[in-house]
């Protein structure tokens, strides 16, 4: 049986979480936090995506999206595959970096201002 499709559609709000495998770190250092927001505002500029709320620490990260015209689901292949490669080559290592898929839950306007004070508390 496959997986269920995830509910993506242009104004879509959207609570994701991406884990790194094992909850190893998916950042060691300051310039590992800096690279991935980069990348994030860059596709958000290219693709539309508005990123309301983000927190990252040393083992996952929190957004708080909105779609735009480019499908969530392209905007984190894009912005995990970029990342993954990069922290590969950095510390001169092999495999995966990510633990499964990015888990998404939809968000209603209401429950957003809810999730962006919880992402915005666990910032560190």
């Amino acid at each position: 049986m496959g997986r269920q499709a995830r509910y993506d559609a242009q104004g879509a709000l959207q609570h994701v979480i991406s884990r790194g495998l094992n909850r190893e770190a998916i950042f060691r250092d300051p310039e590992d936090y800096e690279d991935l927001l980069s990348r994030l505002k860059f596709l958000s500029r290219e693709t539309g995506m508005k990123i309301h709320a983000w927190s990252f620490l040393p083992n996952h990260f929190h957004l708080l999206t909105e779609t735009g015209t480019t499908p969530l689901a392209t905007f984190m292949r894009r912005a995990l595959t970029g990342y993954s490669l990069h922290f590969n080559e950095k510390y001169n290592r092999v495999g995966y970096l990510f633990q499964g898929r990015y888990k998404s839950r939809r968000s209603s306007p209401e429950f957003s201002v809810h999730c962006h004070r919880t992402i915005s508390s666990s910032l560190v």
